[in-house]
């Protein structure tokens, strides 16, 4: 018998971002091990082609309506009646869903139906709450939901071991907890020829170029990376950075580069369409992921970009913090203090004047990327010795 798994996420695809990225490789990943997968999901903003998850023999996406587009979690509520009428029409085998500020509903919905749940927890919402400039009274009801959809659920995947233990310290049990880290899509995020890639954004080859793809988030210090930017440009002045991608911080970085004359040199490329992303990752010779200790340091990163980096056979230089550290160990990146300017600007240069050490880790991190970090490989380690499916 083909056994069923039915997924809900309140991601709009059609919103290029890593959070569409990871709803279609954990969809495309159940599948690829054998499941039917259904997926419900909010209609997207904007009716364009999806290319990155179309429907097939084996994954069915439903859509239901998505009047207020913002704040986001508000989509669950319009989920409800479509979650119930395939939950019960279905009867799958396991109820999948990434948690949100209202998904604790559907998950007392499937608990009612007996049907078995997994919880996917990406984050500590309370901190980041905060970190957003929210009232202590948001960020204390923000923690108070994430515990209750804890205890609603089955199971709980983290994708760190430090996400774990924090919600351990709530009363969460350790047997109902899952630790699975991110992956990528090894067949979209591939290495390209340098050349090509940097002439399909019109960027000349005789830069080198450092470079970030992601959300413009106060945890991913991209106001250190502009800092560190600026004190290496001092001693190369041939070096350029790349910002790929949108957010609140977006603003504040582009003023910020401009007030240190680094506006001819610091290239801010939007947001980029999720077919186009391996071309632009593609052009860094340097992949960074500065990630930020208040927020990080205690629950530990599974950064999708990182992945994404190492995949498309990358030189990958991040924080040196939990989640990073076990990936420098295993030689594929390399880390820099936390929080350090001037330890990441010592890195970079460093770097940039061993070629060698650059093509070794590109090796390396591709193939670590094939072997460890496929959706299909983090889809059955989900479920092995954990779910009787």
């Amino acid at each position: 018998m083909i056994k069923h798994i039915v997924y809900y996420a309140g991601i709009d695809l059609s919103i290029p971002n890593a959070c569409a990225l990871h709803v279609a490789g954990i969809v495309k990943g159940f599948a690829e091990l054998g499941y039917n997968v259904t997926a419900i999901l909010p209609k997207p903003t904007n009716n364009t082609n999806i290319p990155f998850l179309k429907e097939q023999h084996n994954i069915s996406l439903v859509y239901h309506s998505n009047p207020i587009k913002s704040p986001r979690f508000l989509s669950t509520i319009f989920a409800i009646f479509t979650t119930i009428k395939l939950l019960y029409k279905i009867k799958p085998q396991l109820f999948y869903l990434r948690m949100s500020l209202l998904s604790f509903i559907l998950l007392l919905i499937a608990k009612i139906l007996k049907i078995p749940t997994v919880s996917e927890h990406n984050g500590w919402m309370e901190k980041e709450m905060e970190m957003l400039g929210t009232t202590k009274f948001v960020s204390l009801i923000s923690r108070l939901i994430q515990i209750l959809d804890c205890k609603l659920t089955k199971k709980i995947l983290t994708v760190t071991q430090g996400l774990k233990e924090q919600l351990k310290l709530y009363g969460i049990p350790d047997h109902k907890f899952i630790v699975v880290e991110n992956g990528t899509d090894t067949a979209q995020f591939t290495p390209i020829a340098r050349e090509k890639a940097l002439k399909q954004l019109g960027l000349n080859p005789n830069c080198f170029y450092l470079g970030f793809i992601g959300v413009f988030t106060k945890w991913q210090g991209l106001d250190l990376t502009l800092s560190a930017f600026y004190e290496v440009a001092k001693y190369d002045s041939n070096i350029r950075l790349i910002l790929a991608g949108d957010g609140a911080e977006k603003i504040i970085l582009q003023n910020r580069a401009q007030s240190l004359g680094l506006k001819e040199k610091v290239y801010f490329l939007g947001a980029v369409p999720i077919q186009n992303a391996n071309n632009v990752i593609n052009c860094f010779d340097i992949a960074l992921s500065n990630a930020t200790v208040e927020l990080n340091h205690n629950i530990g990163v599974s950064k999708l970009k990182i992945r994404d980096y190492a995949a498309a056979g990358r030189t990958i230089l991040a924080s040196h913090i939990p989640g990073n550290i076990e990936l420098d160990n295993e030689g594929i990146l390399l880390t820099h203090i936390a929080d350090s300017i001037d330890d990441l600007v010592e890195k970079i240069l460093s770097l940039k004047n061993q070629p060698e050490l650059m093509k070794s880790l590109q090796c390396k991190s591709r193939e670590y990327a094939i072997k460890h970090f496929s959706w299909k490989q983090k889809c059955r380690e989900i479920l092995a010795n954990h779910i009787s499916l």
